[in-house]
């Protein structure tokens, strides 16, 4: 089971780390702030803040000085990665709306206020269910992923419908809904660690639990790859059910009608 979930977790940050510099090498040619700001979340989220997690954890009983130091560390990555989902879904879905500028700068005060608070707990790598700021950085940081996750699923349903009159890109529409299943799988490994640590007391250690996450994990890191890597024959595949279903529905709209007798 700990091979399992070491392969979960390996699996998310290779991609994230990918993913990460792809993203900020095209945000270096397009100096454009969205490409910025999720590479960035690849980066310092998943390519670094679960690495240094999982580091720790290792370290703990061996290194019981320097672990608290790389949790904490690993800790930031994560809540800098959901200050740049927070930004990103503002800037991608809503960029003209106040109330989104107002939603992202508020998340990001009360995110950056729970990671100081954690801090000063001084509890960070012994005992992270004691720490008070530990179950609210977690609702905090799965509420980064479950607004993106909302947000395109909205938005891939709408472009969806304009898929039989070829208004749009089959491709990205399906990278949309790609990511769009990664965010939410991201989002349904924090409710499963909320709900494990409030029913037993306890984070998500081992055992079963860690092969639910894993699995989550295997899922998200499936769907970014597939998104940001989709091989040629996938792409055509995607390609040539957009156009079938396109002519499906022009047949429809254009048949003659049935007159009866």
């Amino acid at each position: 089971m700990e091979l399992y979930g070491l392969i979960g977790v390996a699996s998310y940050c290779l991609v994230s780390l990918v993913i990460g510099v792809r993203l900020l090498a095209l945000a270096r040619r397009t100096r454009e702030l969205p490409e910025c700001l999720i590479g960035t979340g690849f980066l310092v989220g998943g390519a670094f803040g679960y690495t240094a997690l999982v580091v720790a954890a290792q370290l703990l009983a061996a290194n019981p000085h320097a672990s608290p130091l790389l949790f904490l560390a690993g800790w930031g990555g994560l809540v800098a990665a959901s200050l740049c989902l927070l930004f990103f879904w503002q800037r991608v879905y809503h960029p003209g709306l106040a109330v989104g500028r107002w939603i992202a700068a508020l998340g990001s005060a009360i995110l950056v206020t729970s990671f100081v608070g954690f801090v000063l707990a001084d509890s960070a790598g012994v005992e992270l269910a004691a720490n008070p700021w530990y179950l609210p950085g977690l609702l905090l940081q799965g509420g980064a992923y479950a607004i993106n996750g909302w947000a395109s699923s909205r938005h891939y349903s709408k472009l969806r419908r304009r898929l039989p009159l070829g208004l749009v890109d089959p491709v990205v529409v399906n990278r949309i809904l790609l990511w769009s299943a990664a965010a939410w799988a991201i989002t349904l490994q924090y409710v499963y660690s909320v709900s494990y640590m409030l029913s037993t007391g306890a984070r998500v250690t081992g055992g079963f639990a860690t092969a639910v996450i894993s699995s989550l994990g295997l899922v998200a890191a499936g769907t970014m790859a597939l998104a940001f890597f989709p091989p040629a024959r996938y792409r055509h595949r995607i390609q040539r059910a957009a156009a079938a279903g396109g002519a499906e529905e022009l047949r429809e709209h254009s048949a003659p009608p049935v007159l009866e007798n």
